[in-house]
């Protein structure tokens, strides 16, 4: 998903080993910023001021705090992201859970759906997806309508040839504007094939490498999880995640890939 969300969590991440320390200076500088300082001598001010200057102290104080209260939710998402990527799944729900009912809620929704999936949480990454499926922006409702298909394949309970009939109408139902995300589609409505999701991802334009290896696990995820669970292929699916797990630091599927490959 090449969504603003996710670019987001590349930028701010960054390599694993260094995210604890980068992460945990954020939250240090959110909570001990001059803000603070600054908000508190307000709160003197008006309790020294007059009638007359207590009125404009007092806004001065709600839009400091306000201040405040962003950067430090904007540590607190960061932080989130970098547990996550560290495999602190636990912790970083701890940090997801915090921003929910806050201004951060919207942009860490798409993460904060994935990590419940790396917890197992399957039926609540079920309810997170389903909101996201319609939200105004496609890149975010096709990203959220795969995972829909990806977490009906990996909670059925019947036969692999009724799954298969049973995504064809959802995946088909997919209006995705660029040409991987159609591929994945197709793959999941029976008419495509993996080679051709890869195909699609390597003649797309993307601004950096680094995007398009991101592309390419977030494709592995999917790709993998069909032949997996769809398909019951498990030694391609194997292959496939094997294959771009090595270039998929960035990305906020490799959590899901290594569990795959672990449990094959």
């Amino acid at each position: 998903m090449k969504s603003h969300v996710k670019l987001q969590s590349k930028q701010g991440v960054g390599h694993p080993q260094h995210n604890t320390f980068l992460f945990t200076s954020a939250v240090r500088a959110a909570l001990c910023s001059p803000l603070w300082s600054l908000a508190l001598g307000v709160v003197v001010a008006v309790a020294s001021a007059g009638p007359a200057l207590a009125g404009n102290a007092t806004s001065r104080v709600q839009d400091e705090s306000t201040a405040v209260a962003r950067e430090k939710m904007e540590a607190i998402f960061q932080l989130a992201l970098a547990d996550d990527v560290a495999g602190r799944h636990g912790q970083a729900r701890k940090w997801f859970d915090a921003l929910q009912s806050t201004e951060l809620q919207e942009a860490s929704a798409v993460p904060s759906a994935v990590n419940l999936a790396v917890l197992g949480r399957f039926e609540d990454a079920k309810s997170a997806f389903d909101k996201l499926a319609s939200n105004p922006d496609s890149r975010v409702s096709s990203y959220a309508k795969l995972w829909q298909l990806w977490l009906f394949a990996r909670t059925h309970a019947g036969k692999p040839s009724a799954l298969q009939k049973q995504l064809i109408a959802p995946a088909k139902a997919i209006k995705a504007k660029d040409a991987p995300a159609k591929a994945l589609a197709a793959l999941f409505a029976g008419k495509g094939s993996a080679s051709e999701v890869f195909a699609a991802i390597e003649a797309e334009s993307f601004p950096s490498e680094a995007l398009r290896q991101d592309a390419r696990a977030e494709a592995a995820f999917f790709v993998g999880g069909y032949l997996q669970y769809v398909r019951q292929d498990k030694t391609a699916a194997l292959k496939i995640y094997r294959h771009e797990l090595p270039s998929s630091n960035a990305s906020i599927e490799r959590p899901l890939i290594k569990q795959a490959i672990e449990a094959l």
